[in-house]
């Protein structure tokens, strides 16, 4: 237990200290977001990229268990293959998210590198292979085990990369799910969840303090898809078979308002002749903007939709039919 709170401590440090010197290099070289249509809510340039400072708090005490050994550090060293991969996978993705916040990238880039991230996550075993039977038993999914995998992966990604459209949401909702899962794979004794999670939660709750509104610096695709694709793999990278049950089922229902609004922005860009990929202003963020509530109000209400949902439905988690 003292090796999380250490690593969630150290995370938090991290990114206190990392993030203004994030904010001070955007500024110094222009990485801004520069609000130039009605679709941008803020009104002055917010510097991006606020996803580097938490991946670097995110990492320094997983790279720390490295150096230090111990009971926690030696789980990692056991399971080094799936730890490399999901390292890899985490690079890639954030390597994009980097790109697309300075240079720019299409929805092509996007997807081609996200789903070589998640085959990257699929060859190493992070993977879905079991379907829950309800009278009893399981299936394994064979050659479904790749999509399924995939969809998972890649739609949880770019869930939490769409709902990023508000000061602190795409962060806070993640803190919370990070949270809860922490606490679920406590009970369950899965190590890694719990260490992947406490550096996680630190890292976030230090940058909400700099990305709650008003906003100093935005998380960026680097952070948004980062967020994503880590909440996305953990929750299927377990060695207990209980955990994993309950770690899937919380991202869906802690991302279940993105996941609805990908869904519907999706179905909603097709049926007006639009590429799904192109941006509107009709999320559900937006349209609580426009119902009336403040900005802060509006991020706040969709916490407490998130927390709500996970609490509520939590003892609920032994239903769930996917296993890896």
């Amino acid at each position: 237990m003292t090796t999380y709170f250490v690593a969630a401590g150290l995370a938090l440090l991290v990114s206190l200290f990392a993030t203004p010197v994030v904010i001070a290099a955007a500024h110094h070289y222009g990485w801004l977001d520069v609000p130039r249509d009605a679709r941008k809510i803020h009104r002055r340039p917010v510097p991006r990229l606020g996803g580097i400072s938490v991946v670097l708090a995110f990492m320094t005490p997983l790279l720390g268990l490295g150096v230090y050994y111990n009971g926690v550090s030696e789980v990692l060293y056991a399971d080094g293959a799936k730890v490399a991969a999901f390292f890899l996978g985490c690079s890639l993705i954030v390597g994009l998210g980097i790109w697309d916040d300075v240079k720019g990238a299409d929805a092509k880039l996007k997807l081609a590198v996200q789903s070589l991230a998640a085959a990257v996550l699929w060859v190493a075993g992070i993977r879905i292979e079991l379907l829950g039977v309800p009278l009893g038993g399981s299936l394994e999914l064979a050659w479904i085990s790749f999509p399924l995998t995939w969809l998972w992966l890649v739609g949880v990604t770019n869930a939490l990369n769409l709902i990023d459209g508000l000061d602190g949401l795409a962060a806070g909702v993640s803190l919370i799910a990070s949270v809860v899962l922490f606490t679920v794979a406590l009970n369950d004794h899965a190590v890694l969840m719990c260490l992947v999670m406490a550096c996680l939660a630190g890292a976030l709750l230090g940058f909400l303090y700099f990305n709650f509104n008003p906003a100093r610096i935005f998380l960026g695709d680097s952070g948004s898809m980062f967020l994503g694709f880590v909440l996305a793999a953990v929750s299927i990278w377990t060695h207990r078979k209980g955990a994993t049950a309950a770690a899937l089922l919380i991202p869906i229902m802690a991302l279940g308002l993105p996941l609805l609004d990908t869904t519907l922005a999706f179905v909603r860009r097709v049926l007006k002749k639009m590429s799904p990929f192109d941006a509107d202003r009709e999320h559900v963020h937006h349209r609580l903007l426009d119902l009336g509530l403040s900005h802060r109000n509006a991020v706040l209400t969709l916490y407490t939709a998130s927390a709500s949902s996970l609490w509520l439905r939590l003892p609920c988690w032994r239903m769930m039919p996917f296993t890896v």
